[in-house]
C-alpha cells in the first residue's frame, strides 16, 4: 500500500517511518499517523529486517509497548541487540536498562556493565554512573571479563545503516525535523 504524501498531515503530527524493499534495494522515509500503528510496524519491521539500526531501535519499541502487535519483549531484545551491535547509542543504553533491571527480560547484569561501559565511551548521559553501579554487584574476575569485552566491543553499521549515517548523520529523524520543510517522503536508493 501507497502512501501519498498529499494524503498525510502536518510534519509534526507524524512519525518517521522507514520501509526498505529488498528488491528494489531502497528505503523511503514516510510519515504515519499515530491511528495507523499497524501499517506503521510492518513498515518499521520491512526496514529493520533490511538491516537498519534506527528502524531495529523504532521496532524494539513497538513490540515493548505493543503497538501495531502484540508485546513481545523477546523479539524487543532481539532488536535492540541487533542495533547496539551496530553502534546505535540509543539501543545499547535502552537495552543496558532491561537486562540490568531484569524486569521484562532476563537479567544479566554482566552483559548490562558492558553495554553501559561501551555507550559511556561513546558519550551516553548516565552511562558511566549506571556501569558503575553495577560494578558493585560484580566479583572481581567477572568485572574484569566484562572490561575486557567491552573494550573488544567494535561496532558494526550495515551497509543500509552505513550508507543512511553518511546521507543524513547518525539520525535521520534529527535531519528530517531540521533540513525537511515539508511533509512529503524521502526516497534513498541503494546502488
Amino acid at each position: 500500500k501507497k502512501i501519498e504524501p498529499n494524503n498525510l498531515l502536518e510534519k509534526n503530527k507524524h512519525k518517521y517511518i522507514v520501509s526498505g524493499n529488498k528488491n528494489k534495494k531502497m528505503v523511503s522515509l514516510i510519515f504515519l499517523v499515530d491511528k495507523n500503528d499497524i501499517e506503521a510496524f510492518k513498515l518499521i519491521k520491512e526496514a529493520a529486517d533490511n538491516h537498519y539500526d534506527e528502524a531495529q531501535y523504532i521496532l524494539a519499541d513497538f513490540y515493548i509497548k505493543g503497538k501495531g502487535t502484540t508485546k513481545n519483549y523477546t523479539q524487543a531484545v532481539k532488536y535492540l541487540r541487533a542495533a547496539a551491535h551496530q553502534g546505535h547509542l540509543d539501543a545499547l543504553m535502552k537495552l543496558a536498562n532491561i537486562l540490568a533491571e531484569g524486569k521484562i527480560y532476563t537479567q544479566n547484569i554482566m552483559n548490562a556493565h558492558v553495554l553501559y561501559n561501551v555507550a559511556s565511551v561513546m558519550g551516553a548521559k548516565d552511562a558511566a554512573e549506571k556501569r558503575d553501579e553495577l560494578e558493585k554487584l560484580l566479583k572481581i574476575e567477572d568485572l574484569l571479563a566484562v572490561q575486557a569485552n567491552a573494550e573488544n566491543f567494535k561496532p558494526e553499521p550495515s551497509k543500509n545503516t552505513s550508507f543512511i549515517r553518511q546521507t543524513f548523520g547518525n539520525s535521520m529523524r534529527a535531519y528530517i525535523d531540521t533540513n525537511l520543510k515539508s511533509s512529503k517522503g524521502v526516497i534513498i536508493n541503494f546502488n
